[in-house]
């Protein structure tokens, strides 16, 4: 009762199953935030970071405010 495929839809089945895998292994690569690409980038940072000192340094004062134990942090309001 329509269950049967057409020897056309036999044909297509085997190269929608291709491009289905092929968007899958796309994603998994490229996914925004959470990829391959995302993941490699994120293990480049922390490699940067566990060796690179004044990286280190630079990237604790920019996010996080940190200052030296001689430093003072002045904060001007704008009008």
């Amino acid at each position: 009762m329509g269950d049967t495929l057409t020897s056309r839809e036999k044909k297509l089945l085997p190269h929608i199953g291709l491009l289905l895998a092929l968007l899958v292994i796309l994603w998994i690569v490229f996914a925004p935030g959470r990829g391959m690409l995302a993941l490699h980038r994120a293990q480049k940072e922390v490699e940067r970071l566990q060796s690179d000192p004044a990286y280190l340094e630079d990237k604790a004062r920019k996010e996080y405010g940190l200052l030296k134990d001689n430093e003072l942090l002045y904060i001007f309001k704008k009008k």
